[in-house]
């Protein structure tokens, strides 16, 4: 993860399973639209920087992150049950 002094990062907390591990880079939307912006998987949470624009959003609490889920082309099996893990955060507004 790239360090901005002055700003910001953000994250989000993942709990995978010990025999899962999750993607280490995933990417963030926002509108339906790529950031280009990474969040990177470090312990139990995925980490991100945003613009500026939606940087002040976020911090104003206009704005929430949550995990979008998609069937991946090989299916993750623990103890019999497929195990989905993120392939992108979405940001969506809280007002809206």
């Amino acid at each position: 993860m790239e360090y901005r002094p002055g700003r910001p990062n953000f994250f989000k907390l993942y709990f995978a399973s010990a025999r899962v591990t999750p993607p280490s880079r995933i990417y963030l939307f926002y509108n339906g639209r790529p950031l280009y912006s990474p969040a990177m998987f470090e312990r139990d949470r995925y980490s991100f920087a945003l613009p500026k624009n939606l940087e002040e959003k976020m911090l104003a609490g206009e704005l929430f992150a949550d995990y979008k889920y998609t069937d991946l082309p090989r299916d993750i099996f623990v103890d019999g049950k497929r195990v989905k893990v993120p392939d992108s955060i979405i940001l969506l507004d809280r007002y809206e």
